[in-house]
């Protein structure tokens, strides 16, 4: 984990449940490559938190495992970080979990991983700030419940034209979306409660 301490540790490979939770870590975090697992609720509530970025790139860490293993997330991991204001997901993330980042109410820009297939409920439901909906770089399957509830500034959401198949209950209710929400013609389940606004 690299901090604003400048604290590196290249050979970890799992964090444990809350092992930072609600800590007074600072400003950017970097997951390195070779973490493989994250168990729940690792970070949070850690209030200080600006910053975070999944590694991306070997280069930067020879010594890492290779980066088609995925990287395995608990539920809660950034659960209410409520200072965050970017993250960076890699491509090793093909499943964000559910309550991921919920209620981190600064977050405003999400880099979203081109293997993404599926966001789990609530993931970040309360992110009024939000403003990151473009998905259609990656390959999104489904939508969780609630997964951008209460999403107030978020524009309206691109999905991927082939992939994507799912959208459950009250996705985006009470998001913003600013724009008009198109579903793309692969969608075969969509629930009742999708409700908008």
């Amino acid at each position: 984990i690299r901090c604003h301490t400048g604290i590196t540790e290249r050979t970890l490979t799992t964090i444990k449940e809350s092992a930072f939770r609600n800590t007074g870590m600072t400003s950017n975090l970097v997951i390195p490559v070779s973490v493989s697992y994250m168990g729940p609720y690792t970070f949070a509530e850690c209030a200080k938190l600006t910053d975070i970025t999944f590694e991306e790139s070997l280069e930067e860490n020879p010594a890492a495992i290779t980066m088609d293993k995925g990287i395995y997330l608990g539920t809660y991991n950034f659960y209410k970080c409520t200072n965050l204001s970017r993250m960076t997901l890699c491509k090793r993330i093909p499943v964000i979990p559910a309550y991921f980042a919920y209620g981190c109410t600064q977050l405003k820009t999400v880099e979203w991983p081109e293997n993404l297939g599926e966001i789990g409920k609530y993931a970040f439901g309360q992110n009024v700030s939000l403003m990151s909906s473009d998905f259609s770089k990656t390959k999104l399957e489904s939508v969780g419940e609630s997964a951008f509830a209460g999403c107030s500034a978020l524009p309206a959401a691109v999905f991927p034209a082939e992939s994507f198949t799912t959208i459950k209950e009250e996705a985006f209710r009470e998001a913003g979306m600013t724009g008009k929400l198109v579903l793309p013609a692969s969608v075969t389940y969509r629930s009742e409660k999708r409700r908008v606004g």
